[in-house]
Formats: C-alpha cells, structure tokens, sequence
C-alpha cells in the first residue's frame, strides 16, 4: 500500500484517490491548491471563476471573531485573525473561544481581548447553570458594543454567541458553504468563498473580505504566543526526564476518533527506529487516563519515555524544543506544527486539504486509499486501513526529509515507488 508523502515547498504529491481531492495530480497539484512553506497557497481562480474583486471595507472599528473550538481549528483560524490585524491595524479585535482552549492563546498580538467561554468549568453543571453563564458571557459581548462578528465554526452554538454578542453586523458562511444547524439564518453578510479555499484556514480568510481583507491574501504560519511559566515548566520536566540539552523526538499516540488512531504497534517500532537511526530520545506525550495507558504501551514496547502531564501552554512549550513530532490528526499536531517543531501529520478518514497541520515544516502522509477521506468517527469495515497501511519506515522516511539526514547506503528506501516526496 503506498503512502502519500504532502509536505511544504515544492508542492503535493501523488493525491489521485488518497481522499486528498480531485484535481491534485501527481506533478505538485493545481495552482490552486498547492501547500507552500507550511502556509496555503491559493491561485488566482477556481472552478466557479476568479476571486472576488477586492471592495472597500465596511466602516467598522471592532470585530469579534467567533472560534470556540475545537483546539485545531481554533489554531486554523489564527492566520486569517492575523491578516485581519494586518490589513486593519485600526480594528479592535475580540475572540470568543472555549475555555478548554484559551490559555494557548492568551497574549497573542492579533487579538485584543480574549471572551472566555466557560465549557470546562460547566462540564457536569446543570442547565440553570449553564445557562446563567452563557447570559454572563453575552453582557460581556454585548458591553464590548462590537460592530461586527464574524462566526468562523458554522454551527449553532457559534452562531447563538455570534448573536448574543450584539453586533449589527454579523458574518459567516453560507449553507451551501458549509455552515450548519441552521447558523447560516443568524447572518445578515455571507461572503461568497472560493472553491479555490479548501483548507478551513482559507475558508475563514475569505469571511474577511468585507472588512477589507483581501480575498487572495497570502495565508501566513500561525502564530502561539510564549507563555514564561510554561517555559519554566518545560525546562523541569525535561531535566525531570534526563532530557536537559539532548534532542528529542515527541510521539503523540492520541485521537479524538477512534479511526484516526494509529497503531501502538507502529507507534512503537517507530520509536525504536528513530533513537537507532536517528539518535533522537523518543518522549512520548498524552492527555487524559486513557492516552496515558496507551503512552505506557508504547514505552514499555520501545524504551521510549511517557511525558509527564501537561496543560496546552506547557504542550506548546515542548514542542518548541522538539526535533520532529509524530501524531495523527489531532490539536497536538497542530500545536507541533505552529510551534514550528518539523511535524509529520497521519491522516485517513480526514480530509488532509481541508485540515492540514500549517507549520513551517510539515509533512502529511495518507494511505492512498480511494475510500478515504470517509469522514467516519468508528464503524469502519476495512480495519482502518487508511491508518494502518502507513508504515512505520515510511513515517522514518519522512522525517528523514524534514530533518535532512542522510541515509546509509546499505539500506534501501522504504517508500514505495511513487509515493514520492514533496520536500522539506
């Protein structure tokens, strides 16, 4: 089974019926849709012809993005919150986001002030509860008196905060763009989005054009700000780790859905390979109990070491450090690749076009497979080969791209023919 390699510079590789999308060939993809230094790079036109003309932008001096989850595509919507602050420094700029996420986002220089929606602190509360801080939250919007709102997640509990907030003018996607649960009624501006904008990244940037964001804006790495206590943090745990000064390689074994999970088995053979091969320590990180049993496995079968519990800040801190991560889609790997570490995504039932991790050094591999992207959270009928068939020497062999290393002549390439690399 051949695995896709997809990685910054030089374009895309051999998508054809890997789920990648049509219209990606083998030669680097169309012009619209090539992947470029970890950003999107989107071409002059589309299917449905070219990019809106640029207007004048409405006369509004603050803006409430609305983003509340989940962790990957809150860092998806960074680069399109980033050339807001750049193509309108004058704005006042707020974003809604769930609590579950904010700490990472805390201090960011694109975002004025940070709404705070409390789901982690009502997990388990009752509706008078819930519903008692929702009303909180919405004073807080509507005191802030923004002039516009702009729902980035298309989905009902956006679109009730994009309403709550007040603001007269309130922007999101259309139906037929992909919004949901009837959040499309709640917006009085729905800007036309290119077929050219795949990646949920690009669909948010093109939300911005009526506030004089230009439609064909070149879409930037997204941007974590530093946190110092995190820092501190990190610098204990790797000395707790004997870690102190030695590159290392981090494993994230964890999915939101059970069809994204690669194998322990590969995980660890993985780990193996690259303290052998690439004389990297192998640490491997997770989140909640379950997450910490599988770390366990992976350790106990490779020598590699779990990492200690951590918050997103102290997440976001190691993965500066780290020398290559490995994780499957999952906010992790997204927080690897905007933190800039080289990052080697895995993706089967997920569409990697729409979702792929932005860094300044990424590489996505898939399994080919033509059933795939699926979109299915369990229940698949072929094992889920579109994870399994990834194989551990070839996610070596990506990071043998990424890191620039050399490899021994006596050893054969791993990736099958055609599968290609696109470049580091």
């Amino acid at each position: 089974m051949s695995v896709r390699a997809r990685g910054p510079g030089s374009g895309e590789r051999g998508a054809g019926s890997g789920g990648l999308g049509p219209g990606v060939d083998a030669g680097g993809g169309t012009e619209s849709e090539r992947i470029v230094a970890g950003g999107v790079g989107r071409g002059a036109s589309s299917a449905s012809g070219p990019l809106p003309a640029p207007r004048s932008p409405l006369p509004v001096r603050s803006v409430l993005i609305v983003r509340l989850s989940a962790l990957g595509d809150c860092i998806h919507a960074l680069p399109a919150i980033q050339a807001l602050r750049a193509a309108r420094p004058d704005l006042r700029i707020g974003w809604a986001v769930d609590d579950r996420f904010s700490p990472l986002f805390e201090g960011h220089p694109a975002v004025d002030e940070i709404f705070v929606l409390p789901r982690r602190s009502l997990a388990g509360s009752g509706w008078l509860s819930r519903g008692a801080a929702l009303r909180d939250l919405g004073r807080r919007l509507r005191a802030a008196k923004f002039d516009a709102a702009v729902d980035m997640q298309g989905l009902g509990k956006s679109a009730l905060v994009t309403l709550a907030s007040g603001a007269p003018l309130r922007i999101g996607l259309s139906s037929a763009a992909g919004a949901r649960e009837f959040s499309w009624a709640t917006y009085n501006r729905r800007p036309p989005v290119p077929e050219s904008c795949r990646h949920v990244a690009e669909r948010s940037l093109a939300l911005l054009a009526p506030l004089g964001v230009p439609a064909d804006a070149a879409l930037g790495v997204p941007h974590l700000p530093e946190n110092a206590a995190a820092r501190a943090a990190v610098d204990k745990q790797l000395a707790d780790a004997g870690l102190a000064g030695r590159p290392f390689a981090v494993l994230n074994p964890g999915a939101g859905w059970e069809t994204k999970l690669w194998p322990l088995g590969h995980y660890a053979g993985l780990a193996r390979m690259i303290e052998a091969e690439l004389g990297l320590a192998v640490l491997v990180t997770w989140f909640g109990e379950r997450e910490r049993e599988m770390a366990g496995r992976i350790a106990a079968e490779s020598g590699a070491l779990p990492a200690a519990a951590t918050g997103l800040g102290e997440l976001a801190g190691l993965l500066r450090r780290a020398a290559l991560y490995v994780g499957a889609d999952t906010g992790p790997t997204h927080v690897a690749a905007a933190a800039g570490a080289p990052t080697i995504g895995l993706f089967g039932p997920a569409d990697a076009v729409r979702n792929r991790p932005l860094g300044p050094r990424v590489e996505v591999l898939t399994a080919g497979l033509e059933c795939a992207p699926c979109w299915r959270r369990k229940g698949c009928r072929r094992g889920v080969e579109c994870m399994t068939a990834i194989l551990p020497e070839q996610v070596l062999a990506a990071a043998r791209r990424l890191l620039a290393v050399d490899r021994p002549a006596a050893r054969p390439s791993p990736l099958v023919p055609g599968s290609g690399s696109a470049g580091s």
